[in-house]
């Protein structure tokens, strides 16, 4: 009897919502929603404990009222505001993934991230407003910050592998990346940049600690995307060319850091070709893009220029021979 209470219960209600619905109720229709979901997910989580149902029906019953909640709010969209609706899809998330965390329902973790990250897009789609950025923009990183605590407890926890956090993190990085080019209107080229180069310095930091390698490379790609879109849309470039070369700077300042750090650290590992690659690849768009700008209005500082960034190159280089013994990547700064 009990799955076909909530069955019904769940069916009674869109119904009524489908016949009876009207925007001023909205808040009244979005807590007897909360309601009906802890009843559904109480249940699923109280009859698979007590060995009265299976677990995978437990699991499909908690992702059927979570997938209806979050349903139900795009359907009442125009009513709620954009921290109305963010706020409670991530409150939502947090708790689906804390059943999984305390039931082991480890496969519906990453399926509950990648649905939450759906919603959002469906609702970015259809109800997005330039004044909002700031708001779309917190609860994004919020989204992240969630993703990479669910990441490492459930890792910490043995009930992921190690390298599945690495696709999660990509995944929601280069969401971000697209969100911010998504809200070009309204963002400042700096705001872009600057989101852009912490979520880089966060993800090199997570990369360390978690001794991972190739989550840089996705890293690498949506930086040098979203550079060059931002920069073939920015309308103020002719006045921002030293703006645009420190940022250039700072960004080859912090993977090169990166690479550094893991030709000194011995005990992060390390795949010394991959660590040359990135680092040829950020010399070089470093000097591209900075000759570039810069040429128009420094031309006769140009060959210095070059030959300053030459001897530093140079030093690296020697600086990986000898003192960190890593032959390949002295040879790729060469």
């Amino acid at each position: 009897l009990g799955p076909i209470a909530l069955g019904g219960s769940a069916i009674v209600f869109a119904l009524w919502f489908g016949r009876y619905y009207d925007q001023p109720q909205w808040l009244s229709t979005d807590v007897f929603a909360w309601g009906l979901f802890a009843v559904l997910a109480a249940y699923a989580a109280a009859a698979t404990a007590a060995g009265r149902t299976r677990q995978g029906f437990g699991i499909a019953v908690l992702a059927g009222a979570a997938g209806l909640l979050a349903l139900l709010w795009l359907a009442m969209g125009d009513a709620m505001s954009a921290s109305a609706t963010l706020g409670q899809l991530l409150a939502l998330t947090a708790v689906v993934l804390a059943i999984c965390l305390l039931r082991r329902w480890d496969e519906l973790g990453p399926v509950a991230l990648a649905a939450a990250a759906g919603v959002f897009a469906a609702w970015f789609a259809e109800h997005y407003d330039a004044p909002q950025w700031a708001r779309i923009s917190a609860f994004a990183w919020a989204f992240f910050a969630l993703l990479v605590a669910y990441d490492s407890l459930a890792t910490a926890l043995r009930r992921m592998a190690h390298w599945t956090g690495i696709p999660l993190l990509a995944g929601a990085g280069a969401l971000l990346a697209m969100l911010w080019l998504a809200m070009g209107d309204a963002m400042s080229t700096g705001e872009t940049l600057g989101h852009l180069l912490v979520l880089d310095v966060v993800v090199l930091t997570i990369c360390l600690l978690r001794r991972w390698h190739w989550l840089r490379v996705a890293m690498t790609a949506w930086t040098i995307i979203v550079m060059l879109l931002t920069y073939w849309d920015d309308p103020h470039l002719a006045g921002q060319r030293v703006f645009w070369s420190v940022w250039t700077w700072v960004f080859f300042a912090v993977l090169t850091v990166d690479v550094m750090i893991r030709a000194w650290w011995r005990r992060i590992g390390g795949l010394e070709k991959l660590d040359a690659t990135l680092g040829t690849v950020a010399t070089a768009l470093m000097f591209a893009v900075t000759y570039h700008l810069l040429r128009q209005d420094y031309k006769d500082w140009m060959g210095g220029y070059t030959v300053l960034l030459a001897a530093a190159a140079l030093l690296g280089a020697w600086l990986l021979r000898r003192l960190a013994h890593r032959r390949v990547m002295a040879y790729a700064f060469l």
